[in-house]
């Protein structure tokens, strides 16, 4: 029990530490600056997906982007990006104070623009509002790490939570030995959330492996029979 006792303590201990390198959302200024650099329009992409915008795509902004050389490409994925509503860190803590069910929590961060960056502050206001740790690797805008999954692990989630937050953090690509991924699945991780690991996955993205990225079969009725596709 000491142990346990033990292992919980240094797990929110280092959860609640900010990451180096975590940085704020880019600035309209930022993405022009990458694209008169040389950048792709797709190294840009992936730079958004895990910093996120911190700027309005009004007419002038998408003005200044045409200016530097964006594409219809890059300016409808800045739009999609833009159009979700922002979500303060006052606004999680409030959820967190009516003790909303944790998946109902994600599922609003998922959908919204988080603040940023995770400074100390912000640990401070998490930890006194006892924010469970998937709330707080959602606010660190970074992909989140087998190390941090293995962590997690110990406080047996059930497997939507962790399809929930690797849609919000991405997961790092990262090759899983034999006997670890053994040791995930007798924890209980599903095979689909150690795929996302082994293959990588973007933030935004559906999480949950290859199941989960299958495409749905569609039926349309024909006067000759059902045409699926």
């Amino acid at each position: 029990m000491k142990g346990k006792t033990l292992l919980f303590s240094l797990f929110f201990l280092l959860l609640f530490l900010p990451r180096p390198g975590c940085a704020q959302g880019l600035t309209l200024k930022d993405v022009t600056e990458l694209l008169n650099l040389g950048y792709t329009e797709e190294e840009i992409k992936e730079e958004i997906r895990g910093k996120g915008v911190e700027f309005r795509l009004d007419d002038a902004a998408v003005a200044a982007l045409r200016k530097a050389g964006a594409g219809d490409g890059l300016i409808s994925f800045l739009q999609s990006r833009s159009a979700r509503p922002a979500l303060a860190l006052d606004g999680i803590l409030a959820m967190l104070r009516d003790k909303k069910p944790l998946g109902e929590i994600l599922d609003r961060m998922a959908s919204s623009r988080l603040p940023a960056p995770f400074t100390e502050e912000t640990s401070k206001k998490l930890a006194a509002a006892g924010a469970p740790p998937p709330v707080v690797l959602a606010l660190k805008g970074a992909p989140l790490t087998t190390k941090e999954l293995l962590l997690l692990s110990v406080l047996k989630y059930p497997p939507e939570i962790y399809i929930k937050l690797i849609r919000i953090t991405g997961a790092a690509k990262e090759k899983i030995a034999p006997s670890t991924a053994l040791a995930f699945r007798r924890a209980g991780i599903p095979r689909s959330i150690l795929r996302d690991f082994m293959e990588g996955r973007a933030p935004g993205e559906a999480g949950g492996g290859r199941e989960a990225r299958k495409s749905p079969v569609l039926k349309t009725p024909l006067p000759g029979g059902t045409f699926h596709h």
